[in-house]
């Protein structure tokens, strides 16, 4: 008898931050959606052959589970316009310092289980 568990398939990744913007700072907030992984997988895609994770394998994960966003307005079309979802423009945006260390470290936040009081 197959079991899983009793929750969505994918998580909401809520991303606020601040950036430098010329001579001012811009604020950003919005979701990233990825698919929810178990534990063992996140783990065993992250780890090098060392058994270490590595950058690369971290950014190849969060590349691959997250599938859409809503309300970006970080990374922005040939028009200025907030751009569509889609792999090239995720990888944009993880070449900002620091946004894809914010999506991996909320993703885990997220999919944690967490102590109710």
């Amino acid at each position: 008898m197959p079991f899983k568990l009793a929750v969505a398939a994918f998580l909401a990744i809520p991303m606020a931050f601040d950036l430098a913007n010329g001579d001012k700072v811009t604020s950003f907030n919005f979701t990233l959606q990825a698919k929810r992984l178990g534990e063992d997988e996140f783990q065993s895609r992250i780890k090098g052959d060392n058994g270490v994770p590595t950058n690369e394998n971290i950014k190849a994960l969060m590349l691959d589970i997250i599938t859409g966003w809503k309300d970006q307005t970080l990374v922005v079309d040939d028009q200025d316009q907030p751009a569509t979802f889609c792999r090239e423009a995720l990888e944009v945006m993880f070449e900002t310092p620091g946004v894809i260390d914010i999506a991996t470290r909320n993703y885990l936040k997220e999919a944690a289980a967490k102590v109710k009081n």
